[in-house]
C-alpha cells in the first residue's frame, strides 16, 4: 500500500510541475496580457461602466491595457522607453480628469491615448511582419493589433464628439454618464462600440455620422480594417507555408531500380560510342580513362562483377561507322585499312610515303 501511495504521489507532483511549467510559458509570452486586458476591456467595461456610474471603471481598465502594453514592449528599452513617456502622462490625466472637472483635461487624455495605442499598434504590427515562425505570440499580437485599431478610433470619435457634440447620431437616452470621470464629458462606451461596429463593417445603425471628420473618420477606419485582414492572413499563410518541411521526392527511374533490384545501386549503365560499359557510380570521367587506360591488344576487364572479359580492339572495330573511307588514290582503288594495333608515328610515316609513292607514279 505504502508503495501504491509513493506512485500516486510522485504522479500527482509531476502533474502539478507540468501545470507550473505551461502557465510559466504562458507568462512569457508578452502579447497575452495584452490581448487579455482588450478582451475585458471591449466585453465587460461597458457594462460596468453602466452598473457602477460613480467608479472609475474605463480609468481602470485602460491603465490595465497600458501597463499590459508596457510590457510587450518591453522586449525592447528603447521601444519601453517611448511607451512609457506616452503612457505616464495619459494615466495622468485619466485620474486627475475623476478628481478636477475640466474638460480639458479628457481633451488631454484622449489625445495621448490615441498616440499610445496607435505606437503599440504600429510596433506589434511590424514585429509580425518580421517574425520567421507562426508561434502563440504571433496569434495573439495579430489580435491585439486588430483591438488596438478600434479603440484607437474610439478615442478618435470621442474627440470628434468634444469638438462637436452633434457630429453623431446617438440612440434616445444615450449620452454622458452622471459623475466625475472622462465618461462624464463623452459617451465613450457607445463610441467604441460604434468604432467596433464600423471595423467589422456590421453596421446596425442605431449610431451614425452626421459631421463630414466624423463620416471620412469612419470610411477609413473601413477601408484600413479590411485591407489588415486580407495582408494579416497573406501573410501568416505564407508563413505557415515556409514553416512547413518540404519532403523530398524519389526519381522514377531509382524506384524502378529499386523494384528490379538487378544490380547494386553502386553501379550504373553507360554508354561509349555504341560500347556498353559498367562503371561505380560517382567515378569522374577522368577517374576512368586513367583507371581504364591499358595497351591496344590487350583484353579488357570488365568493371561489374561476373561480366565477360572483353577485348578493347573488337570493341573498337564494333563501334566504328560502317562506311568507306573518303580518302582514295589516284588510280580509283580503295585504301587498305590502317593497322589498328599500330598507333606509333613510325607507321604513320611509313604510309605518308606510300600514299606519295602512288601519287608520283
Amino acid at each position: 500500500m505504502s508503495a501504491t501511495r509513493r506512485e500516486g504521489a510522485g504522479r500527482d507532483q509531476k502533474h502539478a510541475l507540468r501545470g507550473d511549467e505551461r502557465l510559466r510559458g504562458l507568462w512569457q509570452v508578452r502579447s497575452v496580457p495584452l490581448l487579455v486586458s482588450l478582451l475585458v476591456l471591449l466585453a465587460i467595461g461597458s457594462w460596468l461602466n453602466e452598473r457602477f456610474e460613480r467608479l472609475a471603471v474605463f480609468e481602470l481598465l485602460l491603465t490595465l491595457v497600458m501597463l499590459s502594453s508596457i510590457r510587450r514592449l518591453s522586449a525592447r528599452p528603447r521601444q519601453a522607453l517611448i511607451g512609457v513617456l506616452l503612457a505616464l502622462p495619459t494615466i495622468a490625466c485619466l485620474w486627475l480628469r475623476k478628481l478636477i472637472p475640466v474638460v480639458g483635461l479628457t481633451e488631454v487624455a484622449l489625445g495621448l491615448l490615441l498616440l499610445f495605442l496607435l505606437y503599440t499598434a504600429v510596433t506589434v504590427l511590424l514585429h509580425i511582419f518580421r517574425a520567421k515562425r507562426i508561434t502563440l505570440d504571433i496569434i495573439s499580437e495579430a489580435f491585439s493589433v486588430y483591438l488596438l485599431m478600434g479603440f484607437a478610433w474610439g478615442s478618435i470619435y470621442a474627440l470628434i464628439y468634444l469638438q462637436e457634440p452633434g457630429a453623431f447620431h446617438l440612440p434616445e437616452g444615450t449620452g454622458p454618464t452622471v459623475g466625475p470621470g472622462i465618461t462624464w464629458d463623452v459617451p465613450l462606451d457607445v463610441l467604441i462600440y460604434y468604432s467596433f461596429v464600423t471595423l467589422t463593417t456590421v453596421g446596425y445603425g442605431d449610431v451614425s455620422p452626421i459631421a463630414t471628420s466624423a463620416r471620412s473618420m469612419a470610411v477609413l477606419e473601413v477601408v484600413l480594417g479590411q485591407f489588415y485582414l486580407a495582408v494579416l492572413i497573406a501573410r501568416l499563410v505564407g508563413l505557415h507555408t515556409s514553416d512547413t518541411p518540404k519532403h523530398t521526392e524519389v526519381r522514377p527511374n531509382q524506384r524502378l531500380g529499386q523494384r528490379r533490384g538487378a544490380l547494386p545501386r553502386r553501379w550504373s549503365w553507360l554508354s561509349e560510342s555504341g560500347t556498353a560499359i559498367w562503371r561505380r557510380r560517382g567515378d569522374s570521367p577522368s577517374r576512368r580513362a586513367t583507371s581504364g587506360s591499358h595497351q591496344r591488344g590487350s583484353p579488357r576487364r570488365s568493371s561489374a562483377p561476373g561480366l565477360p572479359l572483353r577485348d578493347s580492339t573488337s570493341a573498337q572495330a564494333e563501334a566504328a561507322p560502317a562506311h568507306a573511307d573518303p580518302t582514295s588514290d589516284l588510280r580509283g582503288g580503295q585504301r587498305p585499312p590502317r593497322n589498328q594495333g599500330s598507333c606509333s608515328p613510325a607507321s604513320r610515316t611509313v604510309e605518308a610515303k606510300s600514299v606519295d609513292g602512288h601519287r608520283s607514279a
